[in-house]
């Protein structure tokens, strides 16, 4: 939105250090609850603005009423309530769409355990005792080892445009997000997956920048989810299309590896002057994003930031990759230095 000049406010759970360059007014709240929004909100006349929810915020915003059908960016409220509710699963079965075994009621030896409202990988977790009780706003899902694939893309009156197809690699506990790398692969699962989200967006309604979630088990998909707004892939959308607009011209990458990896701290840190020096030096900002403030403090196995890289194959990204450790290395080898 930002380079297609269009002038935008946003509010924010999490205040990355180069925030303010991109956004006229920069609000900060204390969690996604509907009612830090509103708080936020009301100081405008919600009337007269167009609006994106993003992540967080679109699974906890749950009042259609409230913006007045104003122009909406991407979902409606409806549309994020639906998916992040029992109906959404009940649809998927009604319309044959493969998604792993679910249980509302009792949790099951080695599934997994989610939450209704959970994004970016949040209130999921493993449980393998059996007398595990569900809570009201959790369900228990049929793990599944395989491949995951997280498949961006746009609708507008339910057209739709696929922007880029990523392999999604979890960290070593399954199903915590590492990274997401854009993937070549064969046209006949191209075909499958353009037909899907197809599907997808004429049953659900899907509109603006969405993501899906696939998982591979025995040559047969599984849809692990949609996320109904935008999500890691930002990024990667954003180099690849020119912007989160189904109008934009494809841009032409020349067959670049493009990632998206999200670096967790190793020790606690806490952001000290140093630090932030190091950031702005060191830390170009096309590659680097979500840098933390002055007096953050990033807890062990936390995201610290995100990274994005491009590079023409294998090797020169495992170069870019290592290139990146070795600056999150010395960023850690600060946290005693004033």
């Amino acid at each position: 939105y930002h380079e297609a000049n269009i002038i935008v406010n946003t509010i924010v759970v999490y205040h990355s250090l180069n925030l303010r360059k991109y956004y006229r007014r920069v609000f900060i709240v204390k969690d996604c609850s509907s009612e830090s929004l509103k708080k936020i909100l009301l100081k405008f006349n919600p009337k007269k603005i167009s609006f994106l929810l993003g992540s967080g915020f679109a699974e906890k915003f749950d009042d259609p009423n409230f913006f007045c059908n104003k122009y909406n960016f991407g979902n409606s409220i409806e549309v994020n309530n639906t998916i992040k509710s029992k109906d959404f699963f009940k649809i998927l079965r009604k319309n044959k769409i493969n998604f792993p075994q679910i249980s509302f009621k009792n949790h099951k030896k080695n599934w997994i355990v989610k939450g209704q409202k959970s994004y970016g990988s949040l209130s999921v977790k493993k449980i393998n005792t059996l007398n595990y009780i569900l809570k009201d706003n959790e369900y228990s899902q049929r793990f599944i080892q395989g491949k995951v694939i997280s498949v961006q893309f746009i609708s507008e009156n339910k057209k739709i445009k696929i922007i880029s197809i990523c392999e999604q690699i979890n960290l070593k506990d399954e199903y915590t997000i590492d990274y997401l790398v854009t993937k070549d692969i064969t046209n006949t699962y191209k075909n499958k997956i353009f037909k899907l989200i197809e599907k997808l967006t004429s049953i659900f309604d899907l509109n603006g920048l969405n993501s899906v979630e696939l998982i591979s088990e025995k040559k047969k998909y599984f849809l692990i989810e949609i996320n109904s707004r935008p999500g890691l892939g930002i990024n990667i959308v954003g180099k690849l299309n020119g912007g989160p607009f189904f109008s934009k011209k494809k841009k032409d990458m020349k067959k670049k590896i493009l990632v998206t990896k999200i670096i967790y701290a190793n020790k606690k840190l806490t952001i000290n002057q140093r630090m932030i020096k190091f950031f702005k030096k060191f830390f170009d900002l096309k590659k680097f994003s979500e840098l933390p403030n002055l007096g953050d403090i990033i807890k062990v196995n936390q995201p610290l930031c995100l990274i994005h890289i491009s590079a023409e194959n294998i090797e020169l990204l495992k170069k870019e990759m290592s290139n990146t450790t070795q600056l999150i290395e010395r960023i850690e080898s600060m946290q005693n230095e004033k």
